[in-house]
């Protein structure tokens, strides 16, 4: 069994907080991250969201798409519209030959608004709320893994 090992571009370049690591491009990324020994690479916010060109800026590096970062609202959408919202995010893995996607409900996030505290963060109060956000991520994961792609939470 073969075990190959991708990275997130957290490393260099921060997706949430662009200030960080904005000066770093994604050539030097990639280029470290393969001399680290990596065989690929999560999506980052410096990379093309076309299949084509992304895959071409990767084989340059010997690397592959192993995954992407998604911010789902399963907790204000519906099943078929976050669906719809996630769609082209989920044909770009596919089509990149990524095998997984991180799927993350981030619904009321406070990630950038370094003021607010543990007690704005949003809650899930219930155990409905619980079992209803568990269907609704089940049923996206069931439509993804139609497509070839599986869901980590």
């Amino acid at each position: 069994m073969t075990v190959r090992l991708g990275i997130n571009p957290i490393g260099w370049t921060n997706d949430c907080m662009a200030w960080l690591g904005d000066f770093i491009p994604p050539e030097t990324l990639l280029s470290e991250a393969r001399a680290a020994g990596f065989s690929g690479v999560e999506l980052g916010r410096k990379f093309p969201r076309e299949a084509r060109k992304l895959k071409a800026l990767l084989g340059r590096h010997d690397l592959s798409l192993v995954s992407g970062w998604y911010s789902a609202r399963l907790l204000e959408r519906n099943t078929k519209a976050e669906i719809a919202a996630m769609s082209g995010h989920l044909a770009l893995m596919k089509d990149c030959g990524a095998k997984v996607m991180v799927f993350a409900e981030t619904t009321g996030d406070i990630v950038l608004n370094v003021a607010a505290g543990f007690s704005q963060r949003p809650k899930i109060t219930s155990a409905a709320q619980w079992k209803g956000l568990g269907q609704r991520m089940t049923e996206v994961a069931d439509h993804m893994l139609e497509r070839g792609v599986r869901m980590a939470v």
